[in-house]
């Protein structure tokens, strides 16, 4: 709490709480928030203050983390949360079923659209609606825990990783990224794979092809000998690992140039080459196209 004698002296606290965020920040390597009230003349309404306090804090669900919110500036007109209804659950039911990931992705960034706009928002209804969504997404594997990690890169716990996020935008990345590993499972599709391993394998590249790969490091990870993950990988695609994995990578890359956001040097990064002009060789002799041709 603090005591104030005009609208200056008023600047100069909010001067040094920000100064505090800055500091709190470089020195233990977190952030915080804070949330004040508007100016009370009368001791005696300390605690209207202090609900002012909470619910401008509470804002930060929308506003975001490591900044001061001003009770003053937080729209209080009441609304209600965004609830999934049955219909909409059953409509992400059936679009896991087809497999329409873009669909599934648009729909999403709707709900969060609509969420955005409302003030007041429960951030645990939040969760609890996309913990319900990423539910049904965990159940395609039934249970299989070792492809989840494959896809995931680990053992999803939805209520678990959820209470640990304190904003609507947290929450909106967790599940899209989730919808991303899930939309490069679909890959598999292209091809008419029985072998377990070469699932696995493909699945992996999928979700690491922006790291460095090699045929030991994912036989290594599938617990299989290299030799062996070789020879089931040309038997079932036609191709070997490193043509596959330089094929997926092409085809990545494409998909970035086409958003128009990234020079080539950030693409070749972004899809696992540190050398931009072998990144160039490569785009060119799998795509007939050099990058800049790209639309």
């Amino acid at each position: 709490m603090f005591f104030i004698k005009d609208v200056s002296s008023y600047n100069n606290i909010l001067k040094e709480l920000s100064e505090f965020l800055v500091i709190f920040s470089e020195k233990c390597d977190a952030t915080a928030t804070i949330g004040i009230s508007g100016i009370f003349r009368n001791i005696k309404l300390i605690s209207t203050a202090y609900h002012q306090s909470e619910f401008a804090l509470s804002s930060r669900a929308i506003q975001g983390k490591n900044r001061i919110i001003d009770y003053l500036n937080v729209n209080t007109t009441q609304s209600v949360t965004s609830y999934l209804s049955s219909a909409d659950i059953e409509t992400f039911s059936a679009l896991l079923r087809q497999r329409d990931y873009t669909e599934i992705k648009a729909k999403l960034e709707r709900y969060f659209s609509k969420v955005m706009q409302e003030n007041n928002i429960n951030i645990n209804t939040i969760k609890s609606n996309i913990a319900e969504i990423a539910t049904l997404m965990l159940n395609v594997f039934n249970s299989d825990t070792e492809m989840m990690k494959v896809i995931f890169g680990r053992d999803v716990k939805p209520d678990k990783e959820l209470y640990s996020l304190n904003t609507v935008k947290e929450i909106q990345t967790w599940i899209l990224e989730m919808v991303d590993a899930m939309s490069n499972s679909n890959i598999l599709l292209d091809y008419d794979i029985t072998n377990e391993n070469v699932k696995r394998a493909i699945l992996y590249i999928a979700a690491n092809y922006n790291k460095k790969l090699t045929i030991e490091i994912v036989a290594n990870k599938l617990y299989i000998s290299s030799r062996q993950l070789m020879r089931c990988f040309k038997q079932e695609t036609g191709l070997t690992f490193n043509d596959y994995l330089t094929n997926y990578r092409m085809k990545k890359a494409t998909q970035l140039f086409e958003t128009k956001k990234y020079a080539i040097y950030e693409v070749s990064q972004l899809v696992g080459y540190n050398d931009s002009r072998h990144f160039c060789k490569l785009f060119k002799k799998i795509t007939g196209k050099n990058p800049g041709e790209i639309k």
